[in-house]
């Protein structure tokens, strides 16, 4: 069941489509097929490629089952909760989340062709919306044009795609009164931790393993102090991808992440960076993610991107690409960080925008930073 603004065109030559009054909840056929009942078709799904080239996932039936049941069970997403989408719905976040609730269990959706703030609040009253999924970047803007709460019957609001930061928590619960949960996931894995504590955490963790999904801390000399490597076991893990039949996603049906992270006392997943090539700096190996965490902790500095950049004299250096509000200078960033990181960890390179550039998924855009780097050396 799709329900769509009037304005909206429905999509043609894929059956008969019909616009659904607003009381109209849903259909299911009955009785509803058993899993499995498709053999070894797979849905392929490409991944984001942040640690490498992207790749097709062969995720089966039995896969996506799993996904969906964990993800209604652990968000309390019912055949009778009415869902917002802002987000593609061909994205592994949105595929997830919005259209496999309303194909598993007839859970209605409201869609948007595309994300406007002004028109959430709307939304959200003419449909009785509960639930809203999006990336960080569109939270940041509805907290700047969202001056009062968003309607009675929101009750969830997710955050996936991209680092979520605690200045975007903050300024979209004083501009609603409601939080902004973290959700978790990969496309090799479908969903892993979420977020349910209704407490605002600085340290924004991405909350606790779904239902049937274990997370392990694995060992890794690279990893940040006192964090590891996430590593996801569960139903809803791949075997392979498509193509070469490769079985690297999960080898004895273990999933190894390219995140880093620590579990707090609560039993709550902390994420601390990723995966990433040393940047030598004259020969100092330095880790891009411990400078990203020492950014983040200056006032006024929302989120970082810390990459290599080309030095005449060293090979490499570290450039730093920030987003703030505050008008930074190199030598200022520099002088504050100094107190935190040796000489050589200091970016000798700094872009200040209002806001990182991000990709049409809502994840950090590190080509784009790599231009305005090199733009800012020139």
């Amino acid at each position: 069941v799709l329900i769509v603004p009037d304005t909206m065109p429905l999509p043609a030559g894929a059956g008969t489509a019909h616009r659904l009054a607003d009381g109209l909840t849903g259909w299911l056929p009955d009785p509803r097929p058993e899993p499995g009942a498709h053999g070894t078709a797979c849905l392929l799904k490409l991944t984001s490629g942040s640690t490498g080239a992207p790749r097709a996932t062969a995720t089966e039936e039995h896969h996506l089952v799993a996904d969906v049941r964990q993800i209604v069970a652990s968000m309390d997403i019912g055949p009778q909760t009415r869902q917002l989408a802002v987000i593609p719905l061909s994205h592994s976040y949105g595929f997830s989340n919005l259209l496999l609730p309303l194909l598993w269990q007839g859970t209605p959706l409201r869609l948007r062709p595309q994300f406007v703030p002004t028109q959430i609040a709307g939304d959200v009253a003419d449909g009785a919306i509960e639930t809203l999924a999006g990336v960080p970047f569109m939270f940041d803007h509805l907290a700047r044009h969202q001056a009062a709460p968003l309607g009675p019957t929101l009750r969830l609001v997710l955050s996936a795609g991209a680092r979520l930061s605690f200045e975007t928590v903050q300024a979209f619960h004083r501009a609603t009164g409601l939080k902004v949960r973290s959700f978790y996931g990969s496309s090799e894995t479908g969903g892993i931790c979420f977020d349910d504590s209704a407490a605002l955490d600085p340290a924004v963790p991405v909350g606790r393993p779904l239902a049937h999904t274990v997370v392990q801390l694995l060992p890794d000399d690279q990893a940040p102090s006192g964090s590891g490597r996430l590593a996801v076991l569960g139903p809803a893990v791949i075997e392979r991808y498509a193509a070469d039949g490769s079985t690297e996603p999960a080898p004895g049906g273990q999933f190894v992440t390219g995140d880093y992270g620590y579990q707090d006392a609560g039993g709550r997943f902390v994420l601390t960076g990723r995966t990433a090539s040393f940047v030598n700096v004259a020969g100092r190996k330095v880790q891009p993610q411990d400078v990203e965490a020492a950014l983040r902790a200056l006032p006024a500095i929302a989120d970082a991107v810390v990459m290599a950049v080309h030095d005449e004299v060293r090979g490499e250096a570290l450039g730093a690409c920030l987003a703030s509000a505050r008008p930074w200078t190199g030598r200022q960033v520099r002088e504050a960080l100094s107190a935190r990181l040796a000489p050589h960890k200091l970016p000798r390179v700094v872009v200040v925008l209002p806001e990182l550039p991000v990709t049409a998924r809502g994840k950090i855009d590190r080509a784009a930073v790599a231009r305005l780097l090199d733009d800012a050396q020139r």
